[in-house]
This record gives structure tokens, sequence and C-alpha cells, in this order.
């Protein structure tokens, strides 16, 4: 998991669209340096925060995005959209490693726990969102939810 910046910090538009277009490479651990853009990463095995994933707000979407929805006739499953400014293209997956949706920008229509959407063997995931949610409190962000280990 690749996280572009720290805990409690938003990811900058251009930075996501940099990320979603794959032009963001040399991934380094720099958990302790708190500066806006900088980067973790994070093997396999190791525990992460369950950051809840909301559908994105005023950004600009790159990275020829698919919408994903947990599939009503599949248990486990996923039916994405594909091309949702055009053709609408749907289908099913019983997984995100799915190879049709690689290259893809993947958004999910309703919040989501991180948990339920890693899946052991994923590869490299690339984490767009910000890192943090809004308690609903003025001035305040705080981490929903505990740690996942994928």
């Amino acid at each position: 998991m690749h996280f572009l910046t720290q805990h409690g910090m938003v990811v900058p538009d251009g930075l996501g669209g940099d990320i979603e277009s794959g032009r963001v490479h040399g991934y380094t651990d720099v958990e302790q340096d708190r500066s806006r853009g900088s980067s973790r990463t994070v093997k396999g095995g190791q525990s992460i925060q369950d950051y809840i994933i909301d559908w994105p707000s005023g950004l600009d979407i790159s990275g020829d995005p698919v919408i994903v929805h947990q599939s009503q006739n599949r248990p486990g499953a996923w039916d994405v959209e594909f091309d949702p400014g055009g053709a609408r293209t749907f289908v099913t997956v019983d997984s995100l490693n799915d190879a049709r949706l690689a290259g893809h920008t993947i958004l999910f229509f309703h919040m989501m726990w991180l948990s339920q959407i890693l899946e052991p063997n994923m590869g490299d995931v690339f984490f767009t969102a910000c890192r943090f949610v809004e308690t609903g409190r003025p001035g305040t962000r705080n981490q929903s939810g505990g740690l996942y280990n994928p």
C-alpha cells in the first residue's frame, strides 16, 4: 500500500491526478517527516489504519475511472461501471484484482472500509484519498477505525 500523504493530511488534487495517471514514482518510507505530499509504503503483512473510503468531492479524477459497488446478486463480488461519463458498460468481477480493472482509478459508490476492499496478493495499491475522516466538530479531524492487516 503506497500512501502519498501523511495521516491527518489531504491529498492535493494535482498530486492525486499524478498518482492516478501513473506519473508518481520512487516511493520511500518517510512517515516521520510529516511534510505534505511525502510518501509511505507499507508492505504486505504489516498493519495499517482501516480508513473509510468515500466518494470524492470537488476533485478532478484522472486514470480512466471506474465506479465499483458491492454486488447485490453475487455476495463477495463487485459490480463495476466502466466509462461512467459515456457509454457506461457494466461487468461483475469476483475480485478487485481482475485484469479488466488494471490501469483504472477505482471509485467506490458507497462508503467502504479499507479492510472491505483490500485482498491478499493484491500487489501494489496506491491510496489516492485523504488520510482523515471529519468528526463533524468544527476544526477537527479524526481517524476512523483500527488497524487492518491485509
